[in-house]
């Protein structure tokens, strides 16, 4: 395994050779404040067993077409790219099918394609800061997912889907300063955690959420449009859990999955 920090210099192709070696048996590359305007500078389209990708702080990207050749990633992550405003393919996540991680913080994203659909085996989905993003393709089949954070993506107004029926292994819901207007039915959730749902001033709806008694977290904070009564019901509740419906920040989900 390698991972590559470097200071913000660009890399030059003398440079990969040396540190990079044999490609075709590199499983992780993790690269911070990189120059490239595209991946396929940093010479990895010969990694056909690369599993972890990490490009953090990437102002410069324009576009990530090399990635579709890396067909064994299971963790992407191209993050700190606010400017990166390009649509990805419309067949783009049919060519990592094996993701199980995707975070792309902070970068200047609008939308994804519907192939993000398909993928079946993701457990974690952190979007946060993606300040332009407003919508997401259906999320049905994410049948894996344990942890969603869109916080601070402060143009997503809602989801397609009515109910999160189908993400039974969902624990961390983050729609932090969002514009979300309802949350989707998550009733039948059986391992869902947390929810944060800080600065939601245009939070009108929160279905049936006192029936679901595993929930460990709620931050309402700044969900001015949302009324409190009934909500929660502390009495149908374990002895040993702890609810908390707080003035203040509470956890980090960017750090509660991986």
């Amino acid at each position: 395994m390698i991972s590559l920090p470097t200071d913000g210099s660009r890399l030059c192709r003398e440079v990969h050779d040396t540190f990079l070696g044999d490609k075709q048996n590199l499983n992780l590359l993790a690269i911070c404040l990189p120059q490239p305007k595209s991946p396929e500078e940093i010479s990895i389209s010969e990694a056909d067993k690369l599993l972890v990708l990490m490009l953090r702080g990437s102002y410069l990207l324009e576009n990530v077409n090399v990635v579709e050749k890396l067909r064994a990633l299971t963790v992407l992550e191209i993050s700190g790219s606010r400017d990166w405003k390009m649509n990805l393919p419309a067949d783009f996540f049919l060519q990592v099918p094996r993701l199980w991680s995707l975070d792309f913080s902070g970068t200047g994203i609008e939308s994804l394609p519907d192939s993000f659909s398909e993928l079946t085996e993701l457990r974690g989905l952190v979007l946060r800061q993606c300040s332009s993003l407003k919508q997401l393709p259906k999320l049905a089949k994410f049948t894996k997912l344990e942890v969603i954070d869109l916080s601070e993506c402060t143009s997503f107004k809602r989801l397609q889907e009515k109910s999160f029926r189908s993400l039974e292994k969902l624990k961390v819901i983050n729609f932090s300063h969002t514009k979300i207007e309802k949350l989707p039915i998550v009733r039948t959730l059986t391992n869902l955690k947390i929810i944060l749902l800080k600065g939601c001033s245009s939070l009108s709806g929160m279905r049936l959420l006192r029936q679901v008694l595993s929930i460990k977290v709620l931050d309402l904070s700044g969900a001015t449009n949302q009324k409190f009564g009934g909500i929660l019901d502390p009495y149908q509740r374990p002895q040993n859990t702890i609810l908390k419906v707080s003035r203040l920040p509470l956890l980090d989900s960017h750090n509660f999955f991986m």
